[in-house]
C-alpha cells in the first residue's frame, strides 16, 4: 500500500442501483492507492440500495447520506457530497461503474504539477451485466484523428476548453475524473439547468482554474444501460444544450477559425445523429 500522500475523497451517488454497490464499494476499497474517505449517497432509492450501503458500512468506514426525498439531480446530490468531503482531491465514482484497481494511483501521479486541477482516464464501456463492449474511448474523443488520446498528457485549461473541449464533450464518464476540491456551489446550481450537459460545463469552469490531466490507460469503465437518459431525453433539448456552451466559450475567449469551423462541423455531426 502506497503513502497517502494525497487525500482523496470517494463520492458515489446513488439511485437505485443496489445491484452493483456492493461490488463498487469493494473495488473502491482495494484501490492500490488508498483512500482518504468514502461518502455515499443514496437519493431516496425505491430498491434495496439503503440496506446494501448500511451492511457495507459495518466492513468499511463509510459515511452515509440518505435523502428523506428523491432530490431529482445528480449535481445536487454532487454538491452535497463536495460539502461533506474533507480530502484535497474528489473522485466521484457514480455507483453502477467500475475501474480497473490502479485506478486512483494513476490519476493522483498527475497532481505532482500543483497547476493541475482535474485530470481523467480513458474509459472503457460495459453492459449491463458487466461485460466490455467498448475496450476504449480513445478514437470517439479523437476528432482530430492525430492521435493526441493515445498518450498521457497535461495541458493548459483555457487552451485545451478553446482547442478541444468547445467542440465536444470527450471527458465521457465523471467516474473517470478527479479533480481539486474546492467551492464549486454555484457552478453546480448552473449544471442543474442541463438535461445532459451538466457534467461538460462543470468541467469547463474547473479547467478555468488551472491544467488539465489525461491518463491514456481505459482504466474506467463506465456502464451503458438501455433506458438511458441519452436516449429518452428530447433531441432538440440536447442539440440546445451543446449550441449553448459551445457560444459561451466563443463569447468569453478568442477562437480561432479553424475551431469555430470544427464546432460548426460538429453541430452538423449533432444534427444527422439526432435526426434534427
Amino acid at each position: 500500500m502506497q503513502e497517502q500522500k494525497y487525500k482523496v475523497s470517494v463520492i458515489i451517488p446513488n439511485y437505485n442501483y443496489a445491484n452493483y454497490l456492493k461490488k463498487r464499494i469493494k473495488v473502491i476499497e482495494k484501490q492500490t492507492y488508498p483512500i482518504y474517505e468514502l461518502i455515499v449517497l443514496d437519493d431516496c432509492s425505491t430498491d434495496k440500495s439503503r440496506q446494501v450501503i448500511e451492511k457495507m458500512a459495518k466492513k468499511y468506514p463509510i459515511k452515509m447520506i440518505f435523502n428523506e426525498e428523491n432530490s431529482g439531480c445528480v449535481f445536487k446530490q454532487w454538491q452535497k457530497g463536495i460539502e461533506a468531503a474533507t480530502g484535497d482531491y474528489i473522485w466521484i465514482a457514480e455507483a453502477d461503474d467500475q475501474a480497473d484497481k490502479k485506478f486512483l494511483e494513476n490519476m493522483v501521479e498527475k497532481f505532482e504539477d500543483p497547476e493541475v486541477v482535474l485530470a481523467f482516464s480513458d474509459s472503457k464501456q460495459i453492459n449491463e451485466r458487466g461485460k466490455v463492449i467498448r475496450k476504449t474511448c480513445s478514437d470517439l474523443a479523437d476528432e482530430h484523428q492525430d492521435g493526441r488520446y493515445r498518450s498521457d498528457y497535461i495541458n493548459d485549461g483555457i487552451d485545451e476548453i478553446t482547442n478541444y473541449l468547445i467542440v465536444k464533450n470527450y471527458i465521457y464518464n465523471a467516474s473517470g475524473v478527479v479533480f481539486k476540491n474546492g467551492d464549486y456551489h454555484d457552478i453546480l446550481e448552473e449544471c442543474t439547468k442541463f438535461h445532459l450537459a451538466g457534467d461538460w460545463y462543470f468541467y469547463i469552469q474547473v479547467l478555468k482554474r488551472g491544467k488539465v490531466a489525461y491518463v491514456a490507460k481505459p482504466l474506467n469503465y463506465h456502464r451503458i444501460h438501455t433506458n438511458s437518459v441519452t436516449k429518452t431525453t428530447k433531441k432538440q433539448s440536447h442539440y440546445d444544450e451543446v449550441v449553448r456552451i459551445q457560444e459561451e466559450i466563443k463569447k468569453e475567449y478568442p477562437v480561432s477559425e479553424q475551431v469555430v469551423k470544427e464546432v460548426e462541423d460538429q453541430r452538423q455531426k449533432l444534427k444527422q445523429v439526432l435526426g434534427l
